[in-house]
């Protein structure tokens, strides 16, 4: 329905935007004391209170917690796969890769017939962006 009706003015449109804006509304909030906050001043009070304490305060751990959550992140690149893809490129890989794309195609905003034909002028410049 989203794809058919989405975004033209449609009633759809319409009802599915106030639905968000009811739906992402945040009307209360309990403080570090489990008091319940209703009023928009005691909610924007507590919301800057609680960030800037969060966003100020040294995470000692922090290379521990990053740790323990990426050991349960599966590995899909081997050791080997890791070190080929962080080995430098060869120039020569580099020239045989655009040499062998395909009329047409785009590659950074230009079309590789650019390339191919300019080859010798930007060569340079393609490889240290590489």
């Amino acid at each position: 329905m989203w794809l058919k009706e989405g975004e033209r003015n449609t009633r759809f449109f319409h009802l599915s935007t106030i639905q968000y804006c009811l739906q992402n509304k945040i009307t209360t909030l309990k403080d570090n004391t489990s008091e319940i906050l209703n009023k928009h001043e005691d909610l924007k009070y507590e919301m800057v209170s609680y960030f800037k304490t969060l966003l100020t305060k040294p995470e000692p751990r922090r290379d521990a917690v990053i740790h323990k959550i990426t050991q349960r992140i599966p590995s899909l690149v081997t050791l080997k796969q890791n070190n080929m893809l962080m080995c430098l490129v060869k120039r020569t890989e580099v020239e045989e890769v655009i040499k062998k794309m395909e009329e047409g195609n785009v590659l950074e905003g230009f079309t590789t017939n650019l390339f191919h034909y300019c080859w010798d002028i930007i060569k340079e410049e393609a490889f240290q962006i590489v």
